[in-house]
């Protein structure tokens, strides 16, 4: 084999004997499962966040109108200085 073939990853993957190259597919599969693992968790994060960020709008919504139908009724300020 000439030196450049083997220096792609796939003149080194072709080098390798039967054992090592199953070795090695066995391992790509695993890193495949990982990779998706996350992809999944990070696309369900999304969603979640934004439910998150809905809800958020929401209650300062449902804050505005109980500020405004109970204006006398407020907590005092704290004056931390």
């Amino acid at each position: 084999m000439s030196a450049q073939s083997v220096n792609s990853l796939d003149g080194i993957y072709r080098a390798l004997s039967p054992l090592e190259q199953h070795f090695f597919d066995v391992l790509d599969e695993e890193l495949d499962k990982v990779e998706k693992f996350y992809v999944e968790r990070s696309s369900e994060q999304v969603v979640y966040s934004s439910l998150l960020r809905d809800q958020l709008r929401e209650l300062e919504i449902h804050r505005k109108i109980y500020h405004v139908c109970m204006p006398c009724i407020c907590l005092p300020s704290l004056n931390l200085s």
